[in-house]
């Protein structure tokens, strides 16, 4: 089962040719700040991870506590 992950990112400023801002992760009600698009890039793709191995997590919990 696949849930989805909920970002606002905010552009507050674009120096060096690149995105600076801060991202809220509304799934876990986190905010962090970004200094590029790829640093923005690599949190949306970590909290995502992070969030799959939750999900993981929970269903492994699950099927153990079905079968003992």
């Amino acid at each position: 089962m696949s849930k989805t992950a909920s970002f606002v990112v905010e552009v507050l400023d674009t120096r060096n040719h690149t995105w600076q801002g801060r991202i809220y992760w509304a799934n876990k009600e986190r905010t962090e700040n970004f200094r590029s698009a790829l640093e923005l890039m690599q949190l949306i793709s970590s909290a995502v991870a992070e969030g799959q191995e939750a999900e993981a997590d929970e269903e492994e919990d699950s099927l153990l506590l079905t079968y003992v």
